[in-house]
């Protein structure tokens, strides 16, 4: 999946700093990168992410005012004297939230990219995340994982549903394929109610057939 963020690092180790750079962080530096900060000349709006090491932790105070909840921690996992692992982890990683939405039903919300980027790549970005929530799904389950796939762009408050050939389909499904519906925009309410409808039908048709 193409990064769509921007990782800020700041360590005094001149061979930590080349690793970073190495990895795609885009700010590196030290005590230098810190002045910038606080002077204004980085703003919080140029990154996204920042990682810092704990030989810079002292020094790193002077910032946090501006940082304010996103100065790091090592409970975010983003203050640690292991430089390259953290990179690592905020250039390859990606942020998600999750919300219950019934006993059997929850939604997934993560970034894929920005509006800046070509569509040949959101539509990668898309199938990257939809693989790999759906390699989660237990073996032997008979039905896929991820049901739906919608996009938002705040503050807009349209929803854009997905076109079923990215999702998953289970061997039920694979043995009588149905045609695939154009994209569509609707609010979130219709989109969850659709879904909603679906679960009743696929729990009626179990029960007739358990009957």
């Amino acid at each position: 999946m193409k990064s769509s963020t921007t990782e800020l690092l700041i360590t005094k180790k001149t061979e930590d700093q080349e690793k970073a750079v190495q990895l795609g962080a885009t700010f590196v530096g030290g005590l230098d990168l810190i002045k910038k900060i606080e002077k204004g000349d980085i703003k919080m709006a140029d990154f996204d992410h920042v990682v810092l090491n704990l030989d810079c932790l002292t020094e790193a105070a002077l910032i946090k005012k501006h940082l304010k909840d996103r100065f790091p921690s090592k409970k975010k996992g983003n203050l640690s004297p292991d430089t390259e692992a953290m990179v690592r982890l905020f250039v390859n990683g990606r942020s998600f939230s999750s919300e219950k939405i019934t006993d059997s039903k929850a939604r997934l919300n993560m970034g894929i990219g920005r509006l800046d980027m070509d569509s040949e790549v959101l539509i990668s970005n898309i199938k990257a995340v939809v693989d790999a929530v759906s390699s989660m799904n237990p073996a032997g389950s008979g039905s896929p994982l991820i049901r739906s796939v919608s996009i938002v762009c705040p503050p807009s408050p349209e929803v854009f549903i997905i076109d079923d050939p990215l999702l998953p389909v289970s061997k039920q499904q694979r043995q009588v394929p149905a045609p695939s519906p154009p994209s569509s925009t609707k609010s979130r309410e219709e989109a969850d109610e659709e879904e909603e409808q679906e679960e009743e039908e696929e729990k009626k048709s179990k029960v007739g057939k358990a009957s």
